[in-house]
Order: structure tokens, then sequence, then C-alpha cells
């Protein structure tokens, strides 16, 4: 498997911290399990594991049966997909060096609540309705948005470039990758099916919003009941409301704003964030070279209906900062 997409020692020691209570973990272990497709799919492992089912099983599980301490300081990287966020959790992980809980996708609701109350960071793709599932009367939260035409450019190049082979070998969704690799990309994001996928539709406004329906945002089709954000005249005051309620925003496009997100939580910036899961970088098992994309006429009028929320949200965003004197 390509080193990149391999899980670094700090996510494995997470894990296993959270899930079997071991810290100290010889080298000859943290091989064995460097090879899971993520964080999660390591924690689902360890889950199924007897020594995990007989820790569940005794009552001397401390990790388990511990108090919750309300007051911990709990820290949240709400992560917008293919919005640069994997440079900026590997670099709040460094900062922090607290173990990382193993849910990186949209999936809290399918932990025990004693295990969310005692972790302290939590970094993943979740909607703002999960973030009420976090137990903690001192939990602060972050993230970054994107420019919302780039963002989906990102996207679509990504799933172009993954290897439905590899990506059912890791058994994922492929429908989305399906989709994007059948098509180019003005057929792409004008395609009926994507019309209300809380994925494409205004995807940043929507996750800030609320909930978004999916635990996984490669996840295809759309969940049953889904509607164009446009049909709903609540979610860009709800999701404003929510930028302006958190601890910090930065936008990828503008990197002053990256140390006041680090400052407000009590950390030291980074000299720079590290450049990770950069598509144009990633190759290997997974990958496949995604060519650079023009984005014509036809295209921008595909992705128009897809991101003129999204671009009022993002404005919206950059005033806000702006008035901070972030910008």
């Amino acid at each position: 498997m390509q080193e990149d997409m391999m899980l670094k020692d700090n996510e494995i020691r997470s894990a296993f911290a959270l899930l079997m209570g071991r810290t100290n973990l010889p080298q000859p272990l943290l091989e064995r399990h460097r090879n899971f497709a993520d964080i999660e799919a390591l924690g689902l492992h360890l889950m199924r594991t007897d020594t995990f089912r007989q820790r569940l099983a005794t009552r001397d599980n401390r990790a388990l049966a511990a108090p919750a301490d309300m007051d911990r300081p709990v820290t949240v990287f709400q992560h917008v997909p293919k919005a640069g966020g994997t440079s900026l959790h590997t670099a709040l992980a460094a900062a922090l060096d607290v173990p990382l809980f193993p849910e990186r996708r949209n999936g809290l609701g399918n932990w025990p609540t004693a295990m969310l109350a005692q972790a302290q960071f939590f970094s993943g793709h979740f909607d703002s309705a999960t973030l009420a599932l976090i137990p903690g009367r001192a939990v602060r939260v972050v993230t970054m948005l994107r420019d919302p035409t780039a963002r989906l450019v990102s996207l679509y190049r990504y799933l172009r470039s993954v290897d439905p082979n590899a990506a059912r070998a890791q058994k994922r969704n492929m429908n989305l990758i399906r989709l994007a690799r059948a098509h180019d990309a003005e057929v792409f994001f004008a395609h009926p099916d994507l019309v209300a996928h809380p994925s494409i539709d205004n995807a940043q406004t929507r996750q800030m919003a609320g909930a978004l329906g999916l635990k996984s945002w490669e996840s295809h089709p759309a969940p049953d009941g889904a509607r164009p954000l446009a049909e709903d005249a609540t979610a860009l005051p709800r999701a404003c409301a929510h930028l302006k309620a958190i601890s910090g925003v930065a936008l990828l496009e503008h990197p002053a704003t990256i140390p006041p997100l680090f400052t407000a939580l009590g950390l030291t910036p980074p000299p720079a964030l590290p450049h990770d899961n950069r598509t144009d970088e990633n190759t290997g098992t997974w990958f496949s070279p995604a060519p650079p994309l023009e984005v014509t006429d036809k295209i921008r009028l595909a992705l128009k209906p897809h991101i003129e929320i999204d671009t009022q949200f993002y404005y919206a965003a950059l005033q806000m900062l702006t008035e901070r004197g972030c910008v």
C-alpha cells in the first residue's frame, strides 16, 4: 500500500488507547496494523476482537466505566471534504498531542456515549447535528472552508483518481466513484442523481447547517427524501450562525486565517500547514493520475446550482473573518 495511505503511529496508538486501553505499543504491533484503510477501519477491526469483547464484559473496564469528565478540554475539527482539511487535521493532531477519536466520518452516533465522553480530540466529516452527541462543557469546534468551485473540481478529480478495484478491496461505497469515472465533469455535475446529493449540492452550507443524512461523503445515492438545498430558506442562516458560534474558522485561500484558529484553541500556530492528501500527489495502490481540469463555461453552468448557496456562505465567512481582523 502507498506510504501516504498507511496509518501513522499516532493514529494506531489512539485507536488502541481508546478501544483496548493500551498505550505502550511495540513497533512490531504498530507495523501489523498500519495497512488499514483508515483509523475507523482499524477501530472496527479492534472491536471485533475477543480482547475488546472481554473488556466490555468485565466490570473493571476503566476506560468505559470511568465517569465522564464534562469539563475536560475537547477539540473538534469539523472537516469539510476536499477543502484542505487533511493538512489542517495533521497540524492540529501534532499541536494537541492527545489521542484521536477513531471516528473520521459522520458516524459518532454509532459509538457508546461513555467512549465519546473520554475523548479530547475529534476530527472527521461531522455535520453540525452530530456535534451535539459529544459530551462536555468545554467543547471547542473549528473548521476550514474552501472556494466552492475549487472544492467541487478537487472532489471530482479525486473521485476520478480512485481505483475502483482498490475501493472494493477496502469495502468502500464505489457508486460516486463509478459515476465520476464514467462521465466528464460537465455531465457529472449536471447528472440528475446529484441534484440533492449532500456532498455535491452546496455541501459546505449543508454540513454546517444541520444533518447530512450520510455517514460517508463518498456514499451514493443521496438519502431518501433529500431535496436541493435551494428549497430550504433557513439553511444559510443556520450555517452562518454556526460559524459565528464556533471557536475558529479558516479559509483555504486565505492562509492568514489559519494562525488565529490555532490561537483560539490556545495552540501555537505552525509555520505552515503540511501538504497532505493532494490529488496531484496521490499515486500507487489506490490511485491513478487525474488530469488537470479546465473549468469551461459549460462546466461552470453545470456547477452553478451546486455552488450558489455555498458561494454566499463562503463570502459571509470571509466578511466575518475580515471584521475580526483575520484577513
